[in-house]
């Protein structure tokens, strides 16, 4: 029997809903997919580019079905049915810019990026599930060394499909902010050495790899920055990024408790709804025709016009 995990809606939380079995058949094909410097079938050296191609089928027809489909909520007084809007929607992207307009005042002082040593694990989906730990290890060992901070963490996908992740940092300390901001590679700095040198050593030690530090002179566009990375998301004609994030059941972005207060999404109200399946929005839009109620984005039906004989797919089917 498939986990139960909660889904957002646009006004209404839906306590319970399976994931659909697409989800379920892309995460086992990633977890096939052989890295860790062998081939998986010979023995010999990795193979230059990762195979990910089952991946992104599954994906593909998760994003087929889904993106055709109406979520269907049940409640004591009527039957809700919502778009199905996901995050590799062109939609969410004023979603999220509106999220990032609410950090615009944030002046961080360093960025950082952490990549793994592919090495050190067997699969692409281990890669993906030990990176967050990683960050877990570094964030200890920062607040440890130099105060408190806060902070945005980006993930994001080499052209192989192999994760790292892109860490915007600000510290409650402005001395220590200042100092980071002062920072100069080019000339190499001491300052910059020592804490280079302490970082890339933690993150190695940690089955880390490749480290990257530079520190953020005047003000960072956040939203530009950070909108990158969601257009990579939804870009259509190249859906590895979005595939492995789906595969591996992943965020692009992570805050810090004191910068999540500044996430702007309304909350939503629990209302008693209980979730029922997708449906088709062909189905819907012929009996939202036959009965004069208006189809859009969202379609209220009272109880007495459910038709579960004649409308099946709409009425009677429960999960996937």
């Amino acid at each position: 029997m498939a986990p139960l995990v909660s889904i957002p809606c646009k006004r209404y939380r839906v306590i319970q809903r399976s994931r659909s079995q697409h989800f379920y058949l892309a995460r086992d094909s990633l977890r096939e997919v052989v890295d860790g410097g062998i081939d998986g079938l010979t023995g010999g050296p990795a193979r230059e580019n990762l195979d990910l191609e089952i991946v992104e089928r599954h994906y593909d027809n998760w994003r087929a079905r889904y993106h055709s489909s109406y979520i269907h909520l049940e409640g004591r007084e009527k039957h809700l049915f919502l778009k199905a809007v996901c995050r590799f929607d062109p939609s969410y992207r004023a979603v999220l810019k509106k999220r990032m307009l609410a950090m615009t005042f944030v002046k961080w002082a360093v960025k950082l990026e952490i990549t793994l040593d592919p090495k050190g694990f067997y699969s692409l989906y281990d890669e993906f599930k030990f990176l967050p730990k990683l960050w877990n290890v570094v964030r200890v060992w920062l607040e440890r060394n130099y105060g408190k901070f806060e902070f945005l963490r980006i993930l994001e996908t080499t052209k192989k499909g192999r994760p790292h992740l892109h860490i915007l940092v600000v510290f409650h300390d402005e001395k220590v902010n200042s100092w980071f901001r002062a920072m100069r590679r080019k000339d190499k700095e001491s300052r910059f050495q020592s804490f280079y040198g302490e970082f890339k050593s933690e993150v190695l030690k940690n089955k880390g790899g490749w480290v990257w530090v530079r520190p953020v002179k005047g003000k960072l566009n956040l939203v530009s920055y950070a909108m990158k990375y969601v257009n990579k998301s939804i870009n259509v004609e190249n859906k590895r990024y979005s595939a492995l994030l789906f595969a591996s059941n992943t965020r692009i972005f992570g805050l810090s408790r004191g910068l999540a207060v500044y996430d702007n999404r309304p909350k939503r109200p629990k209302a008693g709804y209980e979730y029922q399946g997708c449906v088709p929005s062909g189905e819907l839009k012929v009996f939202c025709e036959e009965n004069k109620i208006p189809f859009g984005l969202s379609v209220s039906v009272d109880p007495g016009l459910e038709d579960p004989y004649s409308y099946p797919l709409l009425f009677l089917q429960k999960g996937g």
